[in-house]
């Protein structure tokens, strides 16, 4: 019998000897080797000890309130037990489950092989595990895996590992393959966001002019970030391609004169091509707007039969779209825990939203992620996901 178990075998036995019931807390500490699928049961190696931990208080390295999504196995814990008349291989019932300071260790090198099947990979000759809470780290987007089977053999990579009995990936960072060309840094106005594709108004650099960039999980995105937005962007250029190190709202400027009158039109698109879109409005009239390489989109494919708002200039009679967006119903901007995935189906919080190709996804969140939310109504009893972006 391990030690941890032997000493609270004596503590059970003591206050027995006394005939007195057994007033302090009693303890456990260890390292989790397994996790139930309901987050429910806890195992640890020592003893091995099984843990209830349903109705528990779970509690980061920093004794914040966190969520048991965060328990997995190689973690080191302490628990505080409920007072119970306790059987030896009895299971346990947990008060307070607290995740304590992790042993880590890092290794840098080329990855030699790795196995989708067992979710792991080998670095200078050490075998490597990962599960859902590693967080997969690239810099460029031909080098920005999410998985283990998405890495490339040969790829440079740094990782840092938790060591209990096995090494277990917490970060996987996958180095550029060579140093960019140059850093830049630039302000535009957020055309579009179309998966890791973002769409700017034109950018003229020197030898360079910028229209679009990518962003990667490496990229620092500060704040709710939304087509129309005046953005600055630190970048690296790699030859032709442009590569967000990070973004973040840049001032407000003041507006300019307006020689047009703005209009703001609303209705459901009943044709629309590369250079214009003809809504329906609620009486029945038709309106046909032409689409340029300023206009703002904060919906990445308007399709017919979407009922859109469009902000547009009238030049005698002629529209000219500024932006075109779905119809704004019930937006709001939330920050929560993923708690399910189920397909296109998110719960996040306590909140159930669908994804689709318009849904723009960052930093890979998986279920235990806290994550930033921006979503409307679309049709009753539905919300659709405009952006989840990990924290």
């Amino acid at each position: 019998m391990k030690r941890y178990l032997a000493i609270f075998l004596i503590f059970i036995a003591a206050s027995a000897i006394a005939g007195e019931r057994f007033d302090q807390q009693p303890l456990a500490e260890g390292h989790i080797s397994s996790v139930d699928l309901h987050k429910q049961l806890v195992t640890l190696s020592e003893g091995p000890l099984v843990l209830d931990i349903t109705n528990a208080i779970v509690r980061d390295a920093l004794g914040q309130e966190t969520s048991r999504f965060q328990l997995r196995p190689g973690l080191h814990v302490a628990t505080v037990l409920r007072s119970r008349d306790y059987q030896p291989g009895s299971t346990l019932s947990v008060s307070v489950i607290q995740i304590l300071e992790q042993g880590e260790a890092s290794v840098t090198g080329p990855l030699q092989s790795a196995d989708p099947n067992t979710g792991s990979f080998i670095v200078n000759g050490l075998r490597i595990e990962t599960d859902e809470h590693t967080v997969f780290v690239g810099s460029v987007s031909d080098h920005d895996p999410h998985s283990v089977a998405e890495m490339k053999i040969g790829d440079n990579v740094n990782v840092t590992y938790s060591a209990v009995t096995i090494a277990r990936a917490n970060r996987v960072y996958t180095l550029p393959p060579t140093f960019g060309d140059r850093s830049i840094a630039f302000t535009s106005t957020l055309r579009k966001v179309d998966g890791n594709t973002w769409t700017v108004r034109a950018v003229p650099m020197n030898d360079l002019t910028i229209t679009t960039f990518k962003v990667v999980s490496g990229t620092s995105i500060q704040g709710f970030i939304r087509p129309g937005d005046n953005i600055e962007v630190f970048a690296r250029v790699d030859g032709d391609q442009v590569t967000a190190q990070s973004i973040e709202l840049a001032r407000t400027q003041c507006p300019n004169f307006e020689p047009f009158p703005v209009l703001n039109l609303s209705g459901l698109i009943t044709a629309i091509s590369a250079t214009s879109v003809t809504i329906e409005d609620s009486q029945g009239n038709f309106t046909t707007i032409e689409l340029n390489d300023n206009t703002v989109y904060s919906v990445n494919d308007p399709m017919v039969g979407d009922f859109v708002g469009i902000q547009a200039e009238k030049h005698g009679e002629t529209y000219i779209a500024r932006s075109i967006g779905l119809g704004q119903f019930g937006y709001r901007e939330t920050t929560g825990v993923v708690t399910a995935i189920d397909g296109s189906v998110w719960t996040i919080g306590t909140q159930v939203v669908d994804t689709n190709s318009r849904t723009a996804i960052t930093g890979n969140p998986k279920v235990g992620d806290t994550v930033r939310l921006v979503s409307i109504n679309t049709i009753p009893g539905h919300t659709l996901a405009l952006r989840i972006d990990k924290q």
